[in-house]
């Protein structure tokens, strides 16, 4: 740059040799303005260089080669100019105009450099500005680098430890699904078992009703088959309408009542109506319980019929009925119900015939009120009877 300057100033300053110098000429005036064109042509592409220098490093090294480009035309101008000064004449006019012409150009060149060493400062300040935020930038990215390096470390531990707590997730849903299916093994055996006790305890209850079925109906048997050959058990009574009178059981826990039981040949059966209305016999014996006391009994409270026959060869049938009632005297004690009949004896008592007992009128040797022609009179050495009722 100071070159440049230096040669500038050499051009602007030259002194006329001879006389020659001074004379004027269109070729020396000539000169003289061409080489004012050709600078400022040279200095306008430098300030503009310069005001884009500011901007960026790069503008400024083309700056720098347009400077020597220019430099070097300057130094071929100088020659030229010098050559033109010996050849021209000296003419005061023309350089005074060039000595003003040169200090204009000092003066804008002197601004150039002012403003070129500002640019020049300001491109330092940058630099600096941009080396230290390299700098910093360089520093953030080492700590970033170790920041995530450590943070991958400590993801691929947890990628570790999250990799064996996922195998031992696997394993302990493998002991899970196994212990599901031995579960359900289990629940499915259970549920086998249980269904196999509620079919044995269904079995065992239907086999407990069988058999407290039957052992109702032996215990209703033997209690009134007990009483035929043994004593019974006597109680008195209140029934609604007449007296406290006197009951024979089948037994002392019985709740059967013995209607009528004949055992032998010592007491006769064959009795006129009052004798059966009131009752006759032994009731520890042989005997009958009398109408009137039936009738008031089955009259107030619901009671079944049990008939125990027994022959000579102790040989036994029996005939049950569910519901037994009988009617009052003005009705001739008749068999209003007998209910449902179960036994061995056969249905004597509700047939489908015109022989039924049911709805039947007592009859006795001395008032017939039934159907038959004659009163049917069983002889005492064929059977053994006993009748009882039970509330």
């Amino acid at each position: 740059m100071k070159r440049v300057l230096s040669v500038i100033l050499l051009l602007l300053y030259m002194r006329p040799d001879s006389a020659t110098d001074v004379m004027s000429c269109a070729v020396s005036r000539e000169s003289n303005e061409d080489r004012g064109t050709f600078c400022f042509k040279v200095v306008k592409p430098l300030l503009q260089h310069f005001r884009i220098s500011a901007e960026s490093k790069e503008q400024f090294d083309r700056l720098q080669g347009k400077l020597q480009q220019l430099e070097a035309t300057i130094k071929s101008l100088a020659s030229k100019a010098n050559a033109n000064n010996e050849a021209s004449c000296n003419c005061s006019a023309d350089k005074l105009k060039a000595d003003e012409e040169t200090l204009r150009l000092q003066t804008e060149i002197t601004e150039l450099q002012t403003k070129l060493a500002a640019q020049q400062e300001a491109l330092q300040k940058s630099n600096q500005l941009k080396d230290s935020l390299m700098s910093e930038k360089d520093e953030r990215i080492v700590d970033f680098d170790k920041k995530l390096e450590a943070r991958v470390e400590a993801h691929k531990e947890t990628l570790k430890g999250t990799q064996q707590l996922q195998v031992k997730v696997n394993e302990l849903q493998t002991k899970i699904e196994e212990s599901d299916k031995l579960k359900d093994s289990l629940i499915t055996e259970k549920d086998k078992r249980i269904a196999d006790l509620k079919e044995q305890i269904s079995n065992n209850m239907n086999k407990n009703q069988q058999f407290e079925a039957k052992l109702i109906n032996f215990v209703e048997q033997a209690e009134l088959t007990s009483f035929v050959p043994y004593s019974i058990d006597i109680r008195t009574i209140r029934v609604p309408g007449t007296e406290p009178f006197k009951v024979p059981f089948a037994s002392k826990f019985s709740e059967w009542v013995v209607i009528q039981r004949r055992m032998d040949e010592y007491e006769e059966f064959g009795r006129d109506w009052e004798e059966y209305k009131h009752g006759f016999g032994d009731l520890r014996r042989n005997f009958w319980f009398g109408l009137e006391k039936l009738h008031l009994m089955t009259k107030f409270q619901p009671h079944e019929l049990y008939i125990l026959l027994e022959d000579f060869g102790n040989e036994k049938r029996y005939a049950r009925y569910t519901n037994f009632s009988v009617g009052n005297e003005a009705q001739a004690y008749e068999l209003l119900s007998v209910g449902e009949y179960s036994g061995d004896a056969g249905n004597a008592l509700d047939t489908a015939d015109d022989q039924t007992a049911k709805n039947m009128k007592f009859s006795t040797q001395d008032r017939d009120n039934d159907k038959n022609d004659r009163n049917l009179t069983v002889k005492r050495d064929e059977l053994r009877a006993a009748l009882s009722v039970k509330r």
